[in-house]
């Protein structure tokens, strides 16, 4: 059933409601819009997963959110700045911490050690892990100084990481990808598909 104005008095008010509605969402909308652009710039980054590195752990497309600042631990997901310290552009990686600072890695036999104990990693799904895909009877050893983490892929047979690159420095770790959005990486990528089409729409020209 419709309402039906019965005076040009409550016409009026009924449109000073919807007037002040209106201004009062766009104003939520505004302080909703800075409020992420701030969370984005100096708390958290929205990421978005390109490869098959980190399979099957994450899948290339994944949304997650990452922690800025975040001390890492052993076995944390992480984004690091391939090109930290060199001046240029910010090449960013996803990859899992092995070992942090002062601890020694041995990877043999297909397997990974860290002072001396093997490694419990289920993330891998049982396969093996060797210095060089190429070359699966290469030993590696490293300690890391105590401002360096070994990283590596979940995706053993296809991750460019600490066994290219050696290990990173501390401050090459950007930020730390929080346990919530790996659990929920699911609803995130939908949320982020959605609000990119909202963007989209309103970009055209």
């Amino acid at each position: 059933m419709k309402k039906v104005n019965d005076s040009i008095w409550e016409s009026k008010i009924s449109e000073k409601k919807e007037t002040f509605r209106f201004y009062a969402l766009c104003l939520i909308m505004l302080f909703l819009t800075v409020l992420v652009i701030h969370l984005n710039l100096f708390v958290v980054m929205t990421i978005e997963v390109s490869g098959s590195s980190m399979e099957k752990t994450l899948q290339n497309g994944d949304n997650l959110i990452a922690v800025r600042g975040s001390d890492a631990k052993r076995g944390d997901v992480v984004i690091i700045d391939k090109n930290y310290d060199t001046g240029k552009t910010p090449y960013l990686l996803i990859k899992r911490i092995i070992a942090v600072g002062g601890e020694t890695v041995l990877l043999e036999n297909g397997k990974v050690y860290v002072n001396g104990e093997e490694l419990n990693e289920p993330y891998v799904n049982g396969v093996k892990t060797y210095a060089k895909n190429s070359d699966k009877t290469l030993r590696y050893e490293c300690t890391l100084n105590s401002d360096e983490y070994f990283y590596m892929g979940d995706n053993r047979a296809h991750s460019s990481d600490a066994r290219d690159n050696g290990p990173c420095k501390k401050s090459a770790v950007v930020s730390v990808v929080t346990g919530w959005s790996i659990k929920s990486r699911k609803f995130l990528t939908a949320m982020g598909g959605f609000f990119g089409k909202i963007s989209s729409v309103f970009g055209e020209k």
